[in-house]
């Protein structure tokens, strides 16, 4: 009987052994990955009751159990969805950073050649190999920023690989955790206790799952586990797996987005609620390091181009014309505008730039909805304005919008713009004739010598030769001007025929087109 001596012993004897086994099993797996500590729980079996009191029976092992802990677990989890994620990130910014401080490859040695060129045609303007040092230079120039964003979009599609590779990782750990909740429901059907080494491996199976993605678990009063990631989104609800897919966006074929598949067929994109792991890593460099330094290069880019051709088209060439474009412009340096793929309408959207200085390094969304067009900045999710048609001025972001083509647009349709992404790409010398670069002023004043004050006239300054003042396709002025003193005070300008122009002696424009001072003492001459 249970109660007698020798079944009482029997019952410790049956207890140490699995104590025992359970210890050899501990010890034998102190190397395996993911192991958890397993522990025997053993209470006292139930008692028999006697007139004089209750007679114990011996010993029962009640548990066989893991030494484990959920907030724990939870916690190596989010630090290994972390950790993996500083990693990807820093692994891929570390090639940024390499590229760009590069002393021969980066970008800063090549502008600094090139204004030192400037520099040099500027002191020496009619030297020949100056100029031609300059033109070689302005096409390194060019073939630098080519080069870099080569680099950038190289570095990009590295990216959309690594994407790719993950997101078949993840939907397959998803499908195993699925099968294992099964695998784990049935063993503790048939033997009626907690499987651990089952337990364990779907353990070790979500860790693998946390760096890739940062995920949120919860378990099902049957023991299956519910996976969840991104801001809600059920990768895994009991023994029914969804799937996650890397796609070519929707915008733009050289971007890759994540779609995630539920179970009932409906699909969304997830890709800005992700987190955590190589994936989140991989897109925190995206957004913040990868599309922010290209999109820098291409303003940087543009700036430049802009810039010195506003200064270059001031001036003259050995030719005795005025200057050109030095750089590509136009069509060339046009913001990128992309329409969703789903748009219902025929309409195509254009963007130009209009204030280099106001351009950011965001990208833009554009929706029509309820009759407006809705400009929203992604990187801060800022609302810029709303417009009731185009084109419209962004006044703010230095941008103007437009149509290309098409009549009919529809509620929702959307199109992302990217006002930078260009520029480094398309950014090229135009100028190879060393004769054509405009070092010269347009404009060279002089004091007649038969003048009787002691007046003296500086250096004309040219602010703009888009203008009536100035005739592009004769290059020179229209015609060439006289000012003349007809008091201390007062004075006309006269064309080359002697013949005033109206002027208003006392004003000074807003923005003049040309700027001289005048010192000294004026004599009138009547007119």
């Amino acid at each position: 009987m249970s109660g007698d001596i020798l079944g009482i012993s029997v019952s410790g004897l049956l207890a140490s052994q699995r104590n025992l086994s359970t210890t050899s099993h501990n010890i034998a797996n102190a190397n395996t990955d993911g192991y958890s500590r397993q522990r025997v729980e053993v209470t006292a079996r139930t008692p028999q009751a006697r007139a004089n009191g209750a007679i114990g029976t011996g010993v029962i092992v009640s548990h066989v159990g893991r030494v484990y802990d959920d907030f724990v677990a939870g916690e190596v989890r989010n630090n290994i969805s972390s950790s993996t994620a500083f990693s990807v990130n820093h692994e891929y910014t570390a090639q940024v950073d390499n590229m760009l401080s590069d002393p021969n490859a980066g970008l800063a040695p090549a502008l600094q050649s090139f204004f030192a060129a400037v520099n040099t045609v500027a002191d020496d303007p009619g030297s020949a190999s100056a100029r031609q040092v300059l033109v070689s230079e302005a096409n390194s120039l060019s073939d630098r920023f080519r080069y870099l964003d080569d680099r950038f979009n190289t570095i990009r599609q590295g990216v959309n690989r690594d994407m790719h590779n993950i997101v078949g990782e993840i939907s397959e750990l998803a499908k195993s955790i699925a099968e294992i909740n099964d695998t784990i429901v049935k063993a503790r059907e048939i033997g009626g206790g907690s499987p651990s080494d089952l337990l364990d491996q779907r353990d070790r199976m979500v860790e693998r799952l946390s760096a890739l993605v940062s995920v949120r678990v919860s378990e099902q009063e049957d023991g299956r586990l519910n996976v969840f990631i991104g801001n809600g989104q059920a990768l895994v609800i009991g023994s029914v797996p969804s799937e996650m897919v890397a796609q070519n966006s929707r915008y733009d074929p050289d971007e890759v987005e994540i779609i995630f598949k539920s179970g009932n067929g409906s699909e969304s994109v997830i890709t800005r609620f992700l987190t955590g792991g190589k994936l989140g890593g991989l897109l925190e460099f995206r957004r913040g390091i990868l599309d922010a330094s290209q999109n820098e290069l291409g303003r940087i880019a543009v700036g430049i181009s802009r810039t010195f051709n506003e200064q270059h088209r001031l001036g003259m060439d050995l030719n005795n014309d005025l200057g050109e474009n030095f750089f590509a412009e136009s069509d060339r340096l046009a913001p990128k505008v992309l329409p969703h793929i789903r748009n219902e309408g025929d309409t195509l959207l254009a963007a130009e730039i209009t204030d280099t200085d106001k351009l950011t390094i965001s990208d833009y969304q554009l929706t029509y909805r309820a009759g407006q067009y809705k400009l929203i900045r992604l990187d801060d999710d800022k609302l810029i304005g709303t417009y009731a048609s185009l084109p419209a001025e962004v006044e703010s972001e230095g941008l103007r919008l437009g149509k290309i083509s098409g009549s009919r647009i529809e509620d929702g349709d959307t199109f992302i713009i990217r006002p930078t992404r260009l520029g480094a790409q398309n950014f090229a010398s135009l100028i190879e004739d060393v004769n054509k670069i405009a070092a010269a002023s347009p404009l060279r004043t002089e004091a007649d010598i038969k003048n009787k004050g002691t007046a003296e006239i500086s250096a004309a300054v040219v602010h703009d030769t888009e203008n009536h003042v100035f005739d592009r396709e004769n290059s020179g002025l229209k015609p060439p001007f006289a000012i003349r003193f007809v008091d201390e005070r007062h004075f006309e300008v006269l064309d080359n025929t002697g013949n005033a122009i109206a002027f208003k002696r006392t004003a000074v424009p807003d923005d003049p087109h040309i700027k001289a001072d005048a010192e000294g003492k004026p004599v009138g001459v009547p007119a």
